[in-house]
C-alpha cells in the first residue's frame, strides 16, 4: 500500500513574535516588584488586506477598565482584573481565578492608522479592529496602451 504525501500546515510566527512570547510565558516577576501581581491573557491576532484584527479573551472586565494605547506600528492592551472580597467565613479549597494588572503589546507588520482603530467588547471578548495606513495598501496600476 502506498501512501500519498500529506501536505504539511503550520503555523509560523515572525522571530520576534517567538522571542516576546518566549519572555512572556517564562518571566516570573516577584510580587510588588511594580504594581502587584502581573496576569495574561489569551489573544488571536489575524490579518485581511485592509485591516489587522485582534481578539482578546478578558471576561468580566468593563471595557471602561481597558486602556488601549497605539502607534504607527504597535498596539497595547493594558488594564487590572479586580480580585472579590475575600470570603471571611470560609477556607477557599481552591483559588485559581487570578486577579492583579495586565498588559501585552503587540508589534504590526505594516504601519496603521491608529486614530481610525474601532475597538468592540461583547460577551468577554474584546475586538480590537487596525486599519492599515493607506500608504500600505496595494494600489492597482492600470496599463494604458501606446500608439
Amino acid at each position: 500500500m502506498k501512501l500519498a504525501p500529506t501536505p504539511i500546515k503550520r503555523d509560523f510566527m515572525s522571530l520576534r513574535e517567538a522571542l516576546d512570547r518566549i519572555v512572556e510565558e517564562s518571566m516570573v516577576w516577584p510580587f510588588g516588584l511594580f504594581e502587584g501581581p502581573s496576569t495574561t491573557f489569551a489573544v488571536d491576532l489575524s490579518e485581511t488586506t485592509d485591516a489587522y484584527m485582534l481578539k482578546a479573551s478578558l471576561p468580566g472586565i468593563k471595557p471602561e477598565d481597558i486602556d488601549i494605547t497605539a502607534t504607527a506600528d504597535s498596539v497595547s492592551i493594558a488594564g487590572e482584573y479586580k480580585s472579590e472580597a475575600t470570603i471571611t467565613d470560609a477556607t477557599y479549597l481552591r483559588q485559581e481565578r487570578q486577579a492583579g494588572v495586565f498588559k501585552r503589546s503587540f508589534a504590526l507588520p505594516l504601519p496603521i492608522s491608529p486614530a481610525q482603530i474601532d475597538a468592540v467588547q461583547a460577551d468577554g471578548i474584546l475586538t480590537v479592529t487596525m486599519p492599515k495606513a493607506e500608504v500600505t495598501k496595494p494600489a492597482r496600476v492600470q496599463v494604458k496602451a501606446k500608439g
